[in-house]
Order: C-alpha cells, then sequence, then structure tokens
C-alpha cells in the first residue's frame, strides 16, 4: 500500500478536518514558521514537522527539537543551502534537511561517511 510512504504537508489548522476525513491514511506534517503554532494546533495531529532552519537555531528553536525528539516527532529543515549550516542540522539528527544546493549536500553526506567509517575503524584523521 503506498499511503504510508506518503506525507501529506500542512500549512493551516482548517486543513486538519478534510485530512482526517479524506486522506485518514496518509501521515501528516505541519510545514511552518512557528514551534507555538505547532504546539497549539499540530502537535497531536501530525508525525512530524517541516520547519524553517533558521527558527530552529535559537534557544526556543533547540527546546523544540527536544521535545519533538522526546515525543518521537520527525523532524524535517529547510531551506538549508550554506554547507556549515548543513552540518548543523544534520548535527540535530533531522529526518530530513532540504536544500537548493543538492550537490553540495550529498558530497558533505559522503564526507561525513566517509569520517564515521574511518572513525569506527580506528584511523586516526
Amino acid at each position: 500500500m503506498l499511503a504510508p510512504r506518503l506525507i501529506l504537508g500542512l500549512w493551516h489548522p482548517l486543513f486538519l478536518k478534510s485530512a482526517y476525513k479524506n486522506l485518514p491514511l496518509l501521515r501528516r506534517y505541519h510545514i511552518g514558521f512557528s514551534p507555538n503554532v505547532v504546539r497549539t494546533y499540530f502537535w497531536d495531529a501530525c508525525d512530524g514537522f517541516s520547519i524553517n532552519f533558521a527558527l530552529l537555531m535559537g534557544a526556543e528553536g533547540q527546546k523544540f527539537l527536544r521535545q519533538c525528539r522526546e515525543a518521537g516527532k520527525e523532524i524535517c529543515v529547510w531551506t538549508v543551502n550554506d554547507p556549515g549550516e548543513m552540518k548543523v542540522a544534520m548535527s540535530w539528527g533531522v529526518k530530513a534537511i532540504l536544500t537548493d544546493r543538492v550537490g553540495a549536500f550529498t558530497a558533505l553526506r559522503k564526507e561525513v561517511r566517509d569520517f564515521d567509517s574511518g572513525f569506527r575503524r580506528g584511523d586516526s584523521r
């Protein structure tokens, strides 16, 4: 069945009722800018949240990330085009990083994976 592999992105709470009625088997993510909006309208209704990367950089954003991790909620971040910011997002353990620079992100992931593999083997890089 395809439904468990699809994610329905929701921007506004008015769409929740229709999502439950018409697409009850789809996983739901809120796409937005505000952890407070997530907590108020989407926390119980969604499996995860696609949040603007910059909003997660401060203390409130980090608190939100911890809360999501503790609750088993998935986090995606967007739009992360700077390699340094990509590394930060990767260190957070997010589910996905959305970027316009796919080649740079792919190279960075390979670099990190190669480093991790060497570290597990005991290489002193």
